[in-house]
């Protein structure tokens, strides 16, 4: 998949990122995915299936902590930690970026160098 980042020419032939029929059909002979259990198409769909279970726990979490007395103490942490978070990545970037910078500052000089020894 490295043509998405442009190294190579894109791939016409997209069949090794589709899964076998068998893996997504079923097992009806037609490729239903009804082989005549009664389970239908359970299989094919077991991967697309939607849990609202914990969508449920998330809201009633956040109903709960809506009515604490804690509400406003709580969002000002998560504010924080995600300043943090962000300053953190920042710090990180500003780091590559000086190596990046001092990369470039190493080939100048080693080219400049050679330029001198060869003149």
């Amino acid at each position: 998949m490295s043509w998405l980042f442009g190294m190579n020419q894109r791939p016409e032939d997209f069949s090794q990122f589709v899964p076998p029929a068998s893996a997504v059909g079923g097992g009806g002979p037609d490729g239903s995915g009804d082989s005549g259990d009664g389970k239908g198409k359970s299989s094919a769909m077991e991967a697309y299936h939607f849990d609202s279970a914990a969508l449920e726990r998330a809201a009633k979490a956040a109903k709960d902590l809506e009515s604490s007395k804690y509400a406003k103490e709580a969002l000002e942490l998560t504010k924080i930690q995600e300043e943090t978070k962000q300053k953190e990545l920042l710090e990180a970037a500003k780091e590559i970026e000086v190596s990046f910078t001092f990369s470039s500052v190493q080939k100048f000089k080693e080219l400049s160098l050679s330029v001198c020894l060869n003149n």
